[in-house]
């Protein structure tokens, strides 16, 4: 379920990105959320880099992110932030 996810938001995120930072959520635990998001690249003209970020909606920050060489590893990252938002989720409550 989190491969197909990642991938629908994926292409939604490529075909929509043309704002600063544009990101989608992927999903919501507690008060984290999973995001993808597409930064551009100072290196490659129209180029952009893809992160996954594990984003805190009350503190309005992130907690972790990672940069993915592709959509694979995305899900991988996912898989992981989601499990870590379910452990944060937990502690504190």
């Amino acid at each position: 379920m989190i491969a197909t996810r990642v991938t629908e938001f994926y292409a939604k995120l490529f075909l929509n990105a043309k704002g600063d930072n544009p990101h989608v959520v992927i999903d919501r635990v507690g008060a984290y959320e999973v995001r993808l998001l597409e930064i551009p690249s100072t290196n490659a003209r129209g180029a952009a880099s893809l992160w996954v970020e594990l984003y805190d909606r009350g503190l309005r920050a992130g907690v972790d992110s990672c940069k993915c060489k592709d959509v694979v590893e995305a899900i991988e990252v996912t898989r992981f932030f989601m499990t870590h938002a379910t452990r944060l989720k937990n502690e504190a409550a």
